[in-house]
């Protein structure tokens, strides 16, 4: 067979390429003496193998499977697969072809066998191949998935999460449940999309369950998620800060033994950067826009506080450095946690300090002014206080901050000059 000039098998829209060597195939198939089938398929998977061609191969190839007869198939599709050169278009090959019950379950015997990657099922998950899946079928390929390794299990996810539309969102929310509570799920870095949706999926989770065990393992859950170094925190505020806000707000008395442990624990990190507060400054409001935080806007007071009575020292540096500072109701008036915080704990000037830090610790557009204005109003509120560090630390407040508030207008005035 001679060499074939590389743009024969390529045209400018790979659509029609892929349906040309389609109908090729179909018409060499049909002949008595079909030996350029083979001649024609050897030429095109050899091709996958240079670097600088294999982009242009694999629509034409794609197209000619399409076209040829099952058992050609599958054969030449099996010596790909034992060929390291080619083992990893398969997938790419598969995602382009309608759905096939037995080319499905060689890619599912070739991942048990170690043959092929796991992850190469996340691409047919996004087109036609396993979105012809038969819903008869479904759960039986979903564990499979899972049953691989931990990848497996978030593609197991993403193919039922892709059968809503097709299967209805219940069909498979009993799969579903269980594989967003497997334990070691967030110990790999998935697309966000999915993890959006298994974020969405323990929120539900969690607003069905009835016993208490169930709700401890959605905990315990969300704590893995927030413990796991791939995730930052601001991805963490976007994901895990409104199931957390259910567990708070429907079952603290559960939730807070399990959270508090952990704030207790280095893995309280994550924790305190969802629990607590944050402050930003508007100069078109001229006010404080606070986040009072999840702990203190629906934590049990007096359970907290006993819980705070037994920790050391550097568990209560975390908490006061997370504490809210306005009332959320009364403008210019301490939040009545950290006012009853620095009641009883003001004895410690470590804590004072992380006070004082959590409220220089704020973004703002625009002048502070007005922030620094409130600040002095609280710290009056300090004037008559009984602890000795209290009152010394509300005296240099009230000392420095008129600087402060100088500090700041005469920055502005020359600004706008």
């Amino acid at each position: 067979m001679g060499e074939y000039p590389g743009n024969s098998y390529t045209a400018p829209n790979p659509f029609n390429t892929y349906h040309f060597f389609k109908a090729v195939a179909q018409q060499l198939s049909a002949l008595p003496d079909n030996n350029k089938v083979d001649q024609i398929l050897l030429h095109l998977v050899n091709a996958l193998k240079t670097p600088i061609e294999r982009e242009y191969y694999l629509t034409p190839l794609t197209g000619f499977f399409a076209g040829i007869k099952l058992e050609r198939f599958e054969k030449a599709i099996a010596m790909m697969i034992q060929d390291s050169q080619l083992s990893h278009v398969i997938f790419k090959i598969a995602g382009a072809l309608d759905y096939n019950e037995s080319f499905l379950n060689l890619l599912l015997e070739s991942v048990e066998k170690g043959e092929l990657q796991i992850e190469g099922f996340y691409e047919l998950t996004r087109n036609r191949f396993l979105m012809k899946l038969p819903s008869a079928r479904v759960e039986e390929v979903a564990n499979q998935l899972k049953n691989s390794e931990i990848i497996g299990t978030w593609i197991a996810l993403k193919l039922l999460w892709s059968r809503y539309d097709q299967d209805g969102q219940d069909r498979w929310w009993s799969l579903i449940r269980d594989l967003v509570m497997t334990e070691n799920l967030w110990s790999v870095e998935f697309e966000d999309l999915s993890e959006n949706q298994a974020i969405r999926s323990l929120i539900r989770i969690i607003q069905e369950a009835t016993d208490k065990d169930a709700i401890e393992r959605c905990i315990h859950q969300l704590i893995r998620f927030m413990d796991t170094p791939v995730h930052n925190t601001f991805r963490m505020k976007d994901y895990a800060y409104e199931p957390l806000k259910v567990l708070l707000q429907s079952h603290f008395e559960i939730t807070w033994p399990i959270i508090s442990e952990a704030l207790a624990s280095q893995q309280g990190t994550s924790l305190y950067a969802l629990l607590g507060s944050s402050t930003d400054i508007n100069y078109t409001t001229g006010g404080q826009l606070e986040n009072e935080g999840l702990l203190f806007k629906y934590g049990v007071e007096e359970e907290i506080f006993e819980w705070c009575k037994n920790q050391p020292i550097n568990v209560l540096q975390r908490i006061a450095r997370s504490l809210p500072i306005f009332h959320p109701t009364q403008p210019n008036t301490w939040h009545p946690f950290t006012k009853r915080f620095i009641d009883e704990f003001g004895d410690h000037n470590e804590l004072l300090a992380e006070i004082q830090a959590r409220m220089n610790s704020f973004g703002s557009t625009g002048s502070v002014e007005d922030m620094y204005q409130s600040y002095l109003v609280l710290f009056k509120e300090l004037e008559n206080h009984p602890k000795s560090n209290v009152l010394t630390w509300a005296n240099w407040s009230i000392d420095f901050l008129p600087k402060r508030i100088k500090g700041e207008r005469n920055f502005w005035e020359e600004w706008y000059l």
